[in-house]
């Protein structure tokens, strides 16, 4: 299969990897904020996705990261993957609650406002 090794300052994180159909991502966040919603600098990876018996799959949640940190993903072919620390299986009505409400918090905010595109 194959899978990306992660690695935070030399340090081996996982090597995460799903073994048919599937998603895997690797996600590096920083966020600049001065409104107050969050902390002011708020800096973290996450290592997931989605396999084939539609689970989301997490093996680094929210991993806070720090100016000077190295972050190197390797692709990989392997016949082991390091275990998710988590699995969550996909749920369709809540995937649609979500959508839903954001489709209409997009309209209120786009209905008759004629500068919207």
């Amino acid at each position: 299969m194959k899978a990306f090794q992660v690695n935070k300052n030399g340090v081996a994180l996982c090597t995460a990897g799903v073994n048919d159909d599937g998603v895997l991502n690797v996600i590096m966040n920083c966020v600049h904020s001065k409104a107050g919603r969050r902390p002011e600098e708020d800096s973290h990876l996450t290592v997931g996705g989605l396999n084939g018996q539609n689970e989301h799959v997490r093996w680094i949640e929210q991993s806070e990261l720090h100016v000077g940190d190295e972050i190197t993903v390797r692709l990989v072919e392997t016949e082991h993957a390091t275990d998710p620390v988590t699995r969550r299986k996909r749920d369709p009505e809540e995937e649609q609650k979500h959508e839903h409400a954001y489709y209409l918090k997009l309209k209120k905010k786009y209905e008759g406002n004629p500068a919207s595109p």
